[in-house]
């Protein structure tokens, strides 16, 4: 069958139209997610807490997996040593506007004071002393210069890229977000000199959690206090 030069007109415009319509839409998701991402980065101010782990290595003998939790006005960080097969343990507690690096084999630590007033419990400063607050700071965030959603491990994220000028040269951070949680699933840094260092985060779980676990041990033995700025 020929189609007139009427039809073909015809067929043309409502592929034009066609066309147009999706451009308008593709427009409309890139300028809700270029608005949205941000919401998405502050979710970890609305969860009941959150916890992830996350792998290190300083050196050969001392790397393994880091567990962190998070809630309120304390922290908890374990760390499990594969190269020694030592556990440490850092608690933070707002309260005592102290952290506590501990060795639970012996049942002593060593506390760091970050502050002299005492503040009671129920009246702590939130914009001062939140553990779990913004990972990112909006002077960070501004700078931002790439943002796309994307798939990472079968997870919806955020990925975006900061760049920043140093004296050797120009320095890549990039960041994969879980849209579910706002925090972490990866992160990446492309030195100046063209290393790479890279950091991967999972088992991201939503509090509340025991505040046994941010709570000091029973008999815990602080053998010296020092002043941490």
């Amino acid at each position: 069958m020929i189609k007139t030069d009427g039809q073909n007109r015809g067929i043309s415009r409502a592929f034009l139209i066609g066309l147009l319509f999706l451009l308008i839409t593709v427009t409309s998701i890139q300028s809700n997610a270029t608005a949205n991402w941000r919401e998405t980065m502050s979710i970890p101010d609305s969860l009941n807490g959150y916890y992830y782990a996350t792998p290190y290595a300083y050196s050969n003998r001392h790397y393994g997996i880091m567990r962190v939790w998070n809630q309120g006005y304390a922290q908890r960080i374990e760390m499990v040593n594969h190269g020694t097969g030592e556990t440490m343990i850092i608690l933070t507690r707002q309260q005592d506007g102290a952290y506590y690096q501990i060795d639970p084999q012996r049942n002593e630590a060593i506390g760091y004071r970050y502050r002299e007033e005492v503040i009671p419990e129920g009246v702590l400063d939130e914009e001062r002393y939140a553990v779990s607050g913004d990972r990112y700071d909006p002077v960070f965030l501004s700078r931002v210069s790439k943002v796309e959603y994307v798939e990472h491990n079968g997870q919806e994220a955020i990925q975006f890229e900061y760049s920043s000028s140093h004296r050797n040269g120009e320095e890549l951070y990039r960041a994969w977000i879980s849209m579910e949680y706002g925090l972490p699933l990866k992160e990446e840094m492309v030195m100046a000199d063209g290393r790479v260092h890279q950091r991967f985060y999972t088992d991201h779980k939503e509090g509340p959690f025991p505040q046994e676990l941010f709570a000091l041990p029973e008999g815990l033995d602080i053998i010296s206090w020092t002043w941490y700025n």
